[in-house]
């Protein structure tokens, strides 16, 4: 009864709050109850859906009902939205209209309803935290007003400042750092404060800056950090005696030609006809980020190292990404070394993990090895010294390429823009980049590995990260099979979904809509995320997989290594058991949440390149993919760049063209002429607005 009482007191605290509340302030206000209790309190409430937790702050569901719950609200680059409940199940379609002044990733209230089609709909009726504090803004002047409006945000609205004094050194065309105020209504526009100016279109790196204020990336580390790194030693002497001595062991490097830091390093040897062994060595960079040292702070704040065009913001001081860590030829470096023994097949013999001590011979990239494998007479003879590891390896994974397709794993090989930038970051060129053999060792190794070390620690029952891709979502599955129907290509019924998709895949590789089913194809399927609990990897069809290979630029590898040694070392006792299962389920919800943002932030960078490279290119024509129809538009893809642009179907003047149902095609009322998904047009560039990353086309 008394616990009863507690609970009702707790309630009514948290609804005279109205507010977010940190469980301080909850200890604070019942210091006559032990924290103990409180806990368990707050655990009956999240459990009977009273509460919810954003950021480590609580929330009282007093305005869930029945028609409405609290949820994280995402917007598509057309305008309309989705609201997905924080506490699990489905997500509700916002129509543009009824978004208002919310920003994406906002935490709202959702209230839904049916609409004419008798559909759930949904509106935004408050906003209790934005996610989005600072926003880039493009400044326009019309009729002697100052308008500052988001760039690239999916939002149409413009903003007030709240200090016109603000404004004095602003000029039209400038482009403004801001921070937003904390409006809960949707229906209030919101107050901006101008942080600095970013520059104009002139500027130099305009585009960079845009990115690195826009997402508030890190690009220097703090004074304190850079001073724990420096104080860190490279000597290893002293830790020999720990280790097992592999530097005359024959191991190299094979990376991208640009990379600075390397992660791992690969050797091999045959034992006998039947047998090899393979060394798939990664550099040991928990021996110097000591857990809750600043460096590990910083490292577990950044979670990941972003990579844009002409920049990388590390995860890592360089002094430990670009030299201690990285695996660089000729000098001794600490490693934790998967070593297996194979057989003909790629059978996996026997296998075990290890610290250890190597001395990369050569630091190769892919295009070295791939003209080695291509019979390169010069380069063969350079790298003689290797050669035979080389062939050995190329040996080893076509065997593991095809075991892994057999047990249905999906290889998309998507194509990607490789930009060549100049000494300024100005984009000179464009390729569509091979996908080489050479890539595909590294690939199947380092897959090897991953799956090895996360077989080891959860055959041992112990906490570890795992990489985990669940099974695609039915609904969506079905929707792509009637879009296969509709292209007019039969594929065999199968029982095993991955097989369907690998059928899929072979049946595409040739045609020009390869990339786009193999995009929708992705869109079918979950997210990779990291998690505590081995469900799999659907992608990879294997059955248990993490991420160890990476620890210099991912945070996931790192805390991986910490516990992958605790085992190694026999660490495991109860306490440790338990402060890591507690520990790791807060680090995987945040790794997975970086990751996700720093592919976002990736992409978007690309995309900026590639449009300023195109933007000398209006009035040229192109060769595109149909690769989406809507009800205003034709999105197409130009195949050179692989940049998608937008023709507004009133622009179409040779016929009135309606859209089908599914949207598959739009067909003209009276000349009966087809345009559909995954046809091939050519089209001109009348427009192009970079920083919104759109271009307008017409058919030629």
């Amino acid at each position: 009864m008394k616990k009863d009482i507690f609970k009702n007191k707790i309630i009514d605290f948290l609804k005279f709050k109205g507010e977010l509340v940190n469980k301080k302030k909850i200890y604070k206000k019942f210091k006559n109850i032990e924290k103990k209790e409180i806990d368990k309190i707050l655990n009956e409430l999240l459990n009977q859906k009273i509460i919810t937790y954003i950021d480590n702050k609580i929330l009282l569901n007093n305005n869930n009902t029945k028609n409405s719950f609290i949820g994280k609200l995402s917007i598509s680059k057309d305008g309309y939205g989705f609201v997905d409940p924080l506490n699990g199940g489905k997500g509700v379609f916002i129509p543009a209209r009824y978004i208002g002044y919310s920003l994406p990733d906002d935490i709202v209230i959702c209230r839904f309803f049916k609409n004419k089609k008798n559909k759930n709909e949904g509106r935004i009726e408050k906003i209790i935290k934005r996610n989005i504090t600072q926003l880039v803004c493009s400044v326009e002047k019309k009729c002697k007003r100052i308008f500052v409006k988001p760039i690239n945000l999916r939002t149409h609205f413009k903003l007030k400042v709240n200090k016109k004094r603000e404004l004095k050194n602003i000029k039209e065309g400038d482009f403004i750092l801001v921070s937003i105020s904390n409006e809960t209504s949707p229906h209030k526009i919101p107050s901006i404060t101008i942080i600095k100016n970013i520059g104009n279109l002139n500027s130099k790196e305009l585009y960079k800056n845009i990115i690195i204020n826009k997402y508030n990336l890190p690009i220097n580390f703090n004074k304190e950090v850079i001073e724990e790194a420096d104080k860190i030693k490279s000597s290893i002497e002293e830790e020999l005696k720990n280790r097992i001595d592999l530097r005359d062991k024959i191991c190299f490097t094979i990376d991208p030609d640009d990379a600075k830091d390397f992660d791992d390093a690969v050797g091999i040897e045959k034992i006998s006809d039947d047998k090899y062994r393979l060394f798939i060595h990664i550099a040991d960079v928990s021996f110097y980020v000591k857990e809750n040292s600043l460096i590990d702070k910083e490292a577990y704040k950044r979670a990941t190292s972003v990579y844009l065009p002409d920049t990388c913001i590390p995860m890592l001081p360089e002094k430990l990404s670009n030299e201690i860590c990285s695996l660089k030829p000729n000098e001794d470096r600490l490693t934790i070394t998967v070593e297996i023994v194979l057989n003909k097949k790629a059978e996996i013999l026997k296998s075990k993990i290890y610290e250890s001590v190597i001395r990369s011979k050569e630091r190769l990239t892919y295009k070295i090895v791939q003209k080695i494998l291509d019979n390169d007479s010069n380069l063969r003879q350079k790298f003689s010294h290797i050669l035979n590891s080389i062939l050995m390896m190329k040996d080893i994974t076509e065997i593991l390429y095809k075991k892994r397709k057999i047990k249905g794993s999906l290889d998309f090989d998507l194509p990607e823009p490789e930009i060549i930038l100049d000494k300024n970051g100005v984009p000179l060129k464009v390729n569509i980049s091979e996908r080489l053999f050479s890539q595909k060792i590294i690939e199947e190794f380092m897959i090897l590995a991953n799956e090895t070390v996360a077989k080891f620690m959860f055959n041992k029952n112990l906490p570890a990260i795992y990489r985990v891709h669940d099974y695609p979502i039915y609904e969506k599955v079905q929707d792509f099979i009637n879009f296969i129907k509709f292209l007019g290509v039969k594929i065999k019924k199968q029982k095993n979904i991955q097989k369907f998709f690998q059928e899929v895949i072979e049946k595409f590789k040739d045609r020009p809509e390869k990339k786009l089913v193999n995009y929708l194809m992705l869109r079918c399927m979950a997210i990779a995320r990291y998690s505590t609990k081995n469900i799999g990897h659907f992608g990879l069809a294997s059955k248990c997989y993490t991420h160890f290979t990476s620890p210099i630029r991912r945070y996931a590898d790192l805390a991986f290594h910490r516990l992958l040694k605790l085992a190694l070392h026999n660490c495991y006792d109860e306490k440790k058991q338990k402060f890591w299962s507690n520990k790791l389920e807060k680090i995987c919800e945040h790794i997975t949440a970086k990751s996700i943002k720093a592919d976002e932030i990736e992409r978007e960078a690309v995309e900026l390149k590639l449009f300023e490279f195109i933007s000398n290119k209006i009035g040229e024509k192109f060769e595109a993919i149909i690769v989406k129809i809507t009800e205003k538009e034709i999105i197409a893809e130009l195949t050179d760049y692989l940049i998608e642009g937008y023709i507004p179907l009133k622009d179409i003047k040779d016929d009135f063209y309606i859209v089908d149902n599914n949207h598959y095609y739009i067909k003209g009322l009276n000349k009966k002429r087809i345009f559909r998904i995954g046809d091939k047009i050519f089209v001109e560039i009348l427009n192009i607005d970079i920083l919104n990353r759109k271009v307008k086309l017409n058919i030629v």
